[in-house]
């Protein structure tokens, strides 16, 4: 019982964070995704057009530019057990981010050293953190779960590596780093940041850093020419209405100064409401975050909290190596999809966040080190922990309950939308949609 207790205590906190959510339907764009996905409508024999088209390509062959099989690809497996059957989608993703605070519990024991109460504290945390509640609650959004999933099994294994060489386990690494690579294009990062992150915690070790660092360069670039080769072959040209100022509100203007100041203000957002679970929302389209100034203090304030982390992750290289190497996973993997280095197709996403805030957990560990509370951290410390994990999972249950369907996650984050076109429209519609089947019911039973 003392070898399950760690998996015991995630399994059951992982149900009672996210199990409400196993009832509710499809969201936002799980009917693009799935219920209207031709490929993944065809079950088992749309598996091959979902492996050599781009990600909407089933969606009136819609071409977004986007290459991620392998969740379409489970979502058609799942189509075929069970057609158009919500709970399924819903009950894969609650068993996904059970088995990723298992994994990272793994991780965080064999690659960073941690004790095991150490290890569950951090693992049960990240599993219960607010703003992880899209990515679990929203069916499409598995595509995150399995990248993270499959990142974290690859490190585990070149950990292994890194330890005894064993081929055994650099082969599993890298296949399971393909398979990431697979899941969301963002996961490409990781040809860095994996083997950074290994030579940075064993820098005796070097011909093992660039074995791997070998591995994971040639992988991901069989990955591009496999996504360059697919979505070259397809007949329509991307879609640039994805890349306009509705979807993204940098787009709106033509200012650089105006452009960056607000993808750094971003940034605070991000690392605010991953800490602060504020204002949780499911768009933020044209206009809900506003145009700033590099001048401006918001812009200003963005600035110094990148060159601040930049600064701490160089200050702690070599005396408290997890702080550095906690920031560089979050930044890293955060970087592809800021819009500092280049516009995406979404202004900013809670999801997003999901992998990089692992980064940020890291950083604690690094910070509890460094003050030596790893060791026999003290009662009250202990005691504000629990406190601080289950207050993150009431309000993780609480937001779970607004993604039971469109209307309900609609309205529930109307007053948070005032200023998003989108979310207006969306709200809109789904309330007019349901007085039309109210009217309808009504008609059909007029002594109800």
């Amino acid at each position: 019982m003392k070898k399950l207790k760690p998996y015991i205590v995630l399994l059951v906190l992982g149900i009672l964070t996210y199990g409400n959510t196993l009832n509710h339907g499809y969201v936002l764009d799980d009917a693009a995704i799935i219920s209207n996905h031709k490929h993944v409508q065809n079950g088992l024999s749309g598996i091959p057009d979902l492996l050599t088209t781009n990600y909407l390509n089933g969606v009136q062959e819609f071409n977004d530019g986007l290459y991620r099989p392998l969740s379409p690809v489970l979502f058609a497996i799942q189509n075929e057990i069970s057609p158009n059957n919500p709970f399924i989608g819903h009950l894969f993703n609650l068993l996904y981010i059970i088995l990723i605070s298992v994994i990272m519990y793994h991780v965080l024991i064999s690659v960073f050293k941690a004790n095991q109460n150490i290890a569950l504290g951090l693992s049960a945390l990240f599993l219960v953190i607010p703003i992880h509640t899209e990515v679990v609650a929203n069916v499409k959004s598995s595509d995150e779960l399995l990248a993270l999933l499959f990142v974290l099994l690859s490190l585990w294994q070149f950990g292994k590596y890194m330890i005894s060489r064993n081929i055994t386990a650099l082969v599993s690494g890298g296949i399971f780093f393909f398979i990431a690579l697979f899941s969301k294009e963002s996961t490409f990062t990781f040809v860095l940041i994996i083997p950074a992150i290994l030579f940075w915690l064993n820098q005796e070790k070097r011909t093992e850093s660039f074995t791997i660092v070998g591995v994971t360069g040639v992988l991901g670039a069989m990955f591009l020419w496999i996504r360059h080769a697919v979505l070259s072959s397809m007949p329509n040209e991307v879609d640039e209405g994805t890349l306009s100022a509705l979807n993204n509100s940098i787009l709106a203007t033509d200012v650089y100064l105006e452009k960056l100041g607000t993808a750094l203000w971003m940034q605070v957002l991000y690392l605010v409401k991953t800490v602060i679970p504020y204002s949780l929302q499911h768009d933020y389209s044209f206009s809900t975050i506003e145009i700033v100034s590099l001048l401006s203090l918001k812009g200003i304030a963005g600035l110094v909290l990148v060159v601040l982390l930049a600064y701490y992750a160089w200050r702690y290289r070599k005396t408290d190596p997890l702080i550095s190497v906690g920031i560089a996973w979050y930044f890293g993997s955060l970087v592809i999809v800021s819009n500092l280095v280049f516009p995406i197709g979404a202004t900013f996403a809670e999801r997003f966040v999901f992998t990089p805030s692992l980064g940020l957990v890291l950083v604690l560990f690094g910070i509890l080190k460094k003050f030596k509370l790893d060791e026999e951290p003290k009662k009250m410390h202990t005691y504000a922990f629990i406190a601080i994990v289950g207050l993150y999972a009431i309000v993780s249950i609480k937001r779970n309950s607004d993604w039971k369907d469109n209307l309900t996650l609609y309205t529930a984050d109307y007053l948070k939308l005032e200023n998003s076109a989108r979310g207006n429209y969306n709200s809109g519609t789904a309330t007019q949609e349901q007085a039309d089947i109210s009217t309808r019911q009504k008609d059909k039973n007029p002594y109800h």
